[in-house]
């Protein structure tokens, strides 16, 4: 399995927005491309960062996406954000994840 960490601060005044905007166009692009397993957004208790983290099948599904939609939902966000997105890719290690691996297996 692989991850994409994208870490970011949005504007303080259009979280609210954003989160919308992930939940009503940016989820259903993510969730019609081959290889998408899941997403899990994280907004720190007591801080302004964000962290999306994005599941995929293999690094393969994940460099397509980034090929074919990545800078669109990019440009989407912009609006949003006080910070660029960094993003870093992960492997992930499922034989810590027993639950997770085998929800994929099941």
């Amino acid at each position: 399995m692989f991850a994409r960490v994208l870490e970011f601060v949005p504007k303080i005044d259009k979280r609210q927005e954003l989160v919308q905007l992930v939940r009503q166009q940016i989820l259903p692009i993510l969730k019609r491309q081959d290889g998408f397993i899941d997403s899990l957004p994280l907004f720190q208790l007591n801080g302004d960062k964000a962290i999306a983290v994005s599941l995929w099948r293999n690094i393969h599904c994940a460099q397509v996406y980034e090929r074919k939609c990545y800078s669109q939902i990019q440009e989407m966000v912009q609006p949003y954000l006080a910070t660029p997105i960094t993003v870093t890719n992960c492997i992930v290690e499922t034989e810590l994840c027993e639950r997770l691996e085998e929800a994929l297996l099941g």
